[in-house]
């Protein structure tokens, strides 16, 4: 199983993912929470650093993708890479991951 946690400087606060299965989450402490509940709530100081795992997250999603021989893993890998960056940009510019903020790099 390849999950990774990007855990902030607070400790408390991480995002984790499951490459296996495409599937990622941000938690404080054991709750599931939105990246725009973590961004919102986040004190200054921990904003760049939720950014930076978000693109550390992002480029070793995009990593495991381009490892994969597997056409329908990498879409879905593409794809979760994608709607982290989107979630990641509405909540940090206060609108809707509805709105979808291109992905650096795509």
């Amino acid at each position: 199983m390849a999950r990774h946690s990007y855990r902030l400087q607070n400790g408390a606060t991480r995002l984790e993912i499951d490459l296996d299965g495409a599937v990622a989450a941000w938690y404080v402490d054991d709750e599931a929470v939105t990246a725009n509940r973590v961004l919102r709530q986040a004190p200054e100081e921990l904003l760049h650093d939720a950014d930076r795992a978000t693109r550390r997250a992002i480029r070793d999603i995009r990593d495991a993708a381009g490892g994969t021989a597997d056409d329908v893993h990498r879409q879905a890998l593409r794809a979760l890479a994608a709607r982290i960056w989107r979630e990641h940009a509405a909540a940090a510019a206060g609108s809707t991951p509805t709105e979808k903020p291109r992905l650096p790099g795509m």
